[in-house]
């Protein structure tokens, strides 16, 4: 269908976002001391960027941030 081209880039947009800004936070907790809640979120948010859900991979890094 035409329409899933439109579609598939704004997509594309969104989640190449989401990668940056989950790079970002790993990029920034590296050289931190987390506690163990804290480890765990972002372990778990790598899991999810390895298989390529950038979305939750920002949700947990995020939280871990905070």
């Amino acid at each position: 269908m035409p329409d899933d081209g439109i579609w598939s880039g704004q997509i594309y947009a969104t989640l190449r976002w989401y990668q940056t800004q989950t790079d970002a936070i790993f990029a920034a907790l590296a050289n931190t001391d987390l506690d163990g809640a804290k480890k765990d979120l972002v372990a778990k948010a790598k899991q999810y960027y390895a298989w390529h859900d950038y979305l939750d991979a920002f949700r947990l890094a995020k939280a871990a941030a905070d």
